[in-house]
């Protein structure tokens, strides 16, 4: 008798995910391993079954694990969790789609290696290669710069390897991602083409100093006056890492949940409005950026005093060597019902995701204060939150007027839906501003909240500020161009002929 999907780790289940996309009976297949994979991947072609992958299944705010076509079975890939190679040299890894922030963290940990990964503030349990395929950016870079090639399962039931990778005996297999001919990496990024079964990544090397940056912004026109001078810095190397430039509502939102446990801890009050109260009052600015120097001693106290008297004419620069502000919460320690301490110590976090260390702190702004206290795994407990949240990802050019009209657009959208939005501004590149914009509400009114997305992304679109990645029910907002379109279905066809995988996903149905 033939198998059939139901004969692997099956699992049918009502699926109530955070964004309300829609509760429904949800049916999952987890395979153990790649083998299995290709088993469940050959059955799915033999009986024209629509399969829908997902690494880990917490792109929340996206769509999570719901397929955009809802007939189409999830292959949950967590259970490939490998760290397949591990060069200590040149400091590369391989990883399974499974692996997540905190396991790849804790892995280099204990090789105490010189080197470390590139963290998001989404939480530990995330998947690394998920992630970058949705093309993430973490808190220094880029994740899709750091790929160094794909090894890939196609809708033909074939495995293929990207870049360099495609050569077995490559002495460059894992550091230099091009070869001869085209490469095709970068089809897979936000593509429907294929399921990545492991993935190259580079990891980045520890410096010898480092520098905690604080930037206080009294408005918005000041982070778009400055926005020239932040360009310079970077072209010239003095910035190392992408600045995250935080309105109230998400620094409160990321930073007070955790400030809570840390008061509760303390034996302080630590109800939600002490704690907001003690954080402004520490913060005091409308926008506030985070973000890191780095080098040899001499190169970063250079970049430091270069950085202060490029911004200081925009902003209050607040600058501290990472072990300086160590040896400041040993000082303050006995005095644990100061608010300063108290406020040092809840936005720790926030400032250690820049080396490497995965935290589920960002997510007690969704979850209540109980859950957020009592439950390790935090991500487990997101789809069932009391509130919902949608996101709008943004991106235009680093210019004072595109910086203004994108912030205005968002703002003005947000009021007349009566929402308020939470926004970071993050400086990419010298020539790009990328915007992280969520709004968040009680999970019996998320009709409201979508369709403020919805309306977001189009006025934001008409004037060129283009979303880099979408929710599952907005892909249609980025196709316009029928000619573009038509050559991305073929080479859909060329390596998914039944269009068997994620179906209507970065891709209107073939």
């Amino acid at each position: 008798m033939e198998k059939t999907l139901q004969d692997f780790y099956f699992k049918t289940y009502v699926y109530d995910n955070v964004t309300n996309y829609g509760t429904r009976n949800l049916q999952e297949v987890i395979p153990e391993n790649v083998e299995e994979l290709q088993e469940i991947v050959s059955i799915a072609i033999r009986d024209k079954s629509r399969v829908y992958p997902v690494s880990t299944g917490f792109n929340w705010g996206m769509g999570s694990k719901i397929p955009v076509d809802r007939k189409s079975i999830v292959i949950n890939l967590s259970k490939l969790n490998k760290i397949v190679e591990y060069d200590e040299v040149n400091g590369v890894v391989v990883l399974e789609p499974g692996v997540t922030q905190e396991q790849l963290s804790n892995f280099l940990k204990q090789k105490k290696s010189p080197f470390y990964l590139d963290v998001t503030g989404s939480s530990k349990e995330t998947s690394v290669v998920g992630n970058t395929l949705e093309r993430g950016i973490s808190y220094n870079s880029l994740r899709v710069e750091s790929v160094m090639g794909l090894e890939v399962l196609t809708g033909k039931g074939d495995i293929i390897k990207t870049g360099n990778w495609r050569l077995e005996n490559s002495k460059t297999k894992h550091s230099y991602k091009y070869g001869v001919g085209a490469d095709l990496t970068g089809i897979f990024f936000q593509s429907n083409f294929g399921i990545v079964t492991k993935m190259a990544f580079k990891l980045k090397r520890f410096q010898e100093a480092y520098y905690s940056v604080q930037l206080k912004f009294k408005s918005v026109e000041d982070i778009s006056d400055s926005l020239e001078a932040y360009a310079e810095l970077f072209e010239e190397g003095t910035i190392n890492s992408i600045f995250h430039i935080a309105n109230t509502e998400r620094a409160q939102g990321a930073v007070v949940p955790f400030m809570r446990k840390v008061l509760k801890e303390n034996d302080c009050a630590h109800d939600e409005e002490r704690a907001k109260r003690l954080f402004m009052k520490v913060i005091n600015s409308p926008w506030v950026a985070s973000g890191i120097i780095c080098g040899n001693r001499d190169e970063a106290k250079y970049k430091v005093k270069r950085l202060k008297r490029k911004l200081k004419k925009y902003a209050k620069v607040e600058i501290m060597d990472v072990k300086f502000i160590e040896r400041v919460f040993k000082i303050l320690s006995p005095f644990k019902k100061l608010g300063l301490y108290n406020v040092l110590l809840g936005t720790k976090p926030f400032r250690f995701l820049y080396f490497g260390e995965a935290t589920n702190a960002a997510l007690g702004s969704v979850l209540n204060h109980d859950t957020f206290l009592k439950h390790e795994k935090l991500a487990e407990m997101v789809d069932g939150a009391e509130k919902g949240f949608s996101y709008c990802l943004p991106i235009t050019d680093l210019s004072k007027d595109s910086c203004l009209e994108m912030v205005d657009i968002v703002n003005s959208t947000a009021k007349e839906f009566s929402l308020d939005p939470s926004i970071t501004l993050n400086p990419l590149l010298p020539n790009v501003l990328e915007a992280v914009v969520s709004v968040e509400y009680p999970r019996d009114n998320s009709q409201k909240a979508r369709e403020c997305i919805r309306v977001m992304q189009e006025r934001l679109n008409a004037k060129g500020h283009y979303s880099y990645r979408t929710n599952i029910k907005d892909m249609d907002l980025y196709f316009p161009d029928k000619t573009y379109t038509d050559y991305l279905k073929e080479v859909k066809k060329a390596f998914d002929p039944d269009s068997l995988i994620s179906p209507g996903r970065y891709l209107p149905e073939v």
